[in-house]
């Protein structure tokens, strides 16, 4: 029934799909932009959705990891979608606070960097079970 057979309960690519999901959700309660002593979080805006994200792929990962029947593709699309997010918001707020002397917050770096370990370890993972 199972289609895969594990050594162990996971797989690298799942560890940086899992770990770069948890920091994700993460991110967005950091600061996303940092001007003249203020700095804003994710969550008045687009964290929210960050946060969604990242609780979709974590959820995808246990279904895959106990079921073994989920493909790859839905973390690939929720990392790709979460870094358009992060990529789009980081030029925004690169933008908003340029004129304040300020700079983009670590929070945005993170989403950035989460949302492609999410993508590399969900094509990871999709290259080796398609050769199994």
């Amino acid at each position: 029934m199972f289609t895969k057979e594990k050594k162990f309960l996971f797989e690298i690519e799942e560890i940086i799909v899992g770990i770069s999901a948890i920091a994700l959700v993460f991110s967005a309660f950091l600061p996303w932009g940092v001007a003249e002593g203020y700095s804003a979080s994710g969550l008045g805006g687009d964290g929210k959705i960050i946060i969604g994200l990242g609780a979709i792929a974590l959820t995808i990962l246990m279904i895959d990891v106990f079921i073994r029947e989920i493909s790859a593709v839905v973390p690939l699309v929720l990392g790709v979608a979460a870094c358009a997010i992060g990529i789009i918001d980081y030029a925004a707020m690169y933008n908003a606070v340029s004129d304040f002397a300020g700079q983009v917050g670590i929070g945005l770096h993170l989403v950035i960097t989460a949302s492609i370990g999410i993508v590399f370890g969900a094509i990871v993972d999709f290259v080796r079970n398609r050769k199994k």
